[in-house]
């Protein structure tokens, strides 16, 4: 999946139509109730839904990807569904069953990497990642949206809502994201392959490291779980 269209035409379009719907139907959005994610998402949760037991029930990112947020981001779901911005320094996941490098769902299954950090990812939903496996990530029912450091599987506050995300992405992302590592990477004739991160080694959080490291394009959900099972070793180290 390539870079469709820079992240601010899209969060222009996003606005703009939030606008236009809110002209046409002459009332005022009020929070609380089920916005459907994207056409037909809705209709084969559905069917899923019937297919389990009575009383049984699916734990989906789609759910939870916060009130105040999920209004802005599900339109933007809707205009493009996952993709990757700024020459593939961020890659925003889509409403889909597959990959599993791009799939919410998917993406966020506890089998797939993130039990691999044990505690720290509990209560996370990740929606977006940078170029290095950088997480963001929804964290309670609030819309706020925080960093998950994948070296060393840190939370971090970064915004207040979605939207406030998208800003600083818009802004500012040359300080929040790998755009000038990619620029090189490019350079030197590695350009990004959708479907993998950068690895660093060794590791940037190390002091090895102040002497410079190689850089390796690894499958996203293999560079996860290393990581994440190195975050669980050096917590446990006395």
């Amino acid at each position: 999946r390539g870079e469709v269209a820079p992240l601010g035409l899209v969060l222009a379009d996003v606005a703009l139509e939030r606008d236009r719907e809110r002209e046409e139907r002459g009332v005022v959005e009020q929070g609380g109730g089920e916005d459907e994610l994207v056409p037909g998402l809705h209709e084969r949760e559905e069917r899923g839904h019937r297919q389990r037991r009575a009383g049984e029930r699916e734990h989906h990112p789609e759910e939870d990807l916060g009130r105040r947020g999920a209004v802005h981001h599900r339109r933007l779901l809707e205009l493009q569904n996952g993709t990757y911005f700024h020459n593939h320094a961020l890659h925003l996941f889509g409403a889909c069953e597959s990959p599993p490098w791009h799939g919410l769902r998917a993406w966020n299954a506890p089998a797939a990497w993130r039990d691999a950090y044990g505690p720290a990812a509990e209560g996370l939903v990740f929606f977006a990642e940078d170029a290095f496996g950088d997480q963001f990530a929804y964290r309670g029912t609030g819309g706020e949206v925080v960093g998950f450091g994948a070296e060393l599987g840190r939370v971090e506050p970064f915004a207040p809502s979605f939207a406030a995300w998208m800003e600083e992405m818009i802004d500012r992302p040359a300080a929040v994201l790998p755009v000038h590592v990619l620029a090189e990477e490019r350079d030197k004739g590695r350009p990004h392959v959708p479907g993998t991160q950068l690895f660093a080694y060794p590791p940037l959080f190390s002091p090895e490291a102040r002497g410079g490291v190689s850089l390796g394009h690894v499958d996203a959900v293999e560079a996860m779980r290393f990581r994440g099972d190195l975050s669980r070793q050096i917590r446990d180290l006395p």
